[in-house]
């Protein structure tokens, strides 16, 4: 695709129509999530992190969430950082994030993590949630059981 174009001024002109076309249509945002579901590009996954913003908080959990539910295990770090990416943007804190709290995809992500076997995705897990944690500390409190069945379960892993 332009996006994964070497020529920088392709990749530059295929960057900005998705910018424009992200602020008159949301079909693109869906677009981008799934091409970096799919090809795991790194373009599109700063794509998706620099227009990622309030009003578009909704359309991009649920975006993410039907991509993730495709493959759960196998797209679990995808998403993982994919999220992580947004919590940690270098131009603005994301306070907005704590609307992922009560949304599906996040019961999705901690029931994906309190089964996962592989030790690579785990710590993936335990920094999304460490970074979810001061953006919404109010709002899991309803999720602590499943987030120490997590720190519970990772410690087990590593021992």
């Amino acid at each position: 695709s332009n996006l994964d174009s070497k020529d920088i001024n392709i990749h530059r002109t295929a960057l900005q129509t998705i910018r424009q076309s992200l602020i008159d249509n949301e079909q693109v945002l869906d677009l981008l999530i799934e091409q970096h579901y799919l090809t795991l590009s790194e373009n599109a996954m700063h794509a998706i992190i620099s227009f990622a913003n309030e009003d578009r908080a909704p359309k991009l959990f649920d975006s993410v969430q039907e991509e993730f539910k495709k493959h759960l295990s196998g797209h679990l770090e995808v998403t993982l950082r994919l999220l992580i990416g947004i919590l940690s943007r270098r131009d603005s804190e994301p306070t907005w994030m704590y609307k992922i709290v009560g949304h599906a995809l996040l019961d999705t992500i901690l029931r994906q993590l309190l089964m996962e076997k592989s030790k690579d995705k785990l710590p993936l897990g335990l920094a999304f949630v460490s970074m979810l944690l001061p953006v919404a500390p109010a709002r899991l409190r309803g999720y602590l059981e499943d987030l120490f069945g997590l720190l519970s379960h990772a410690i087990a892993s590593f021992a």
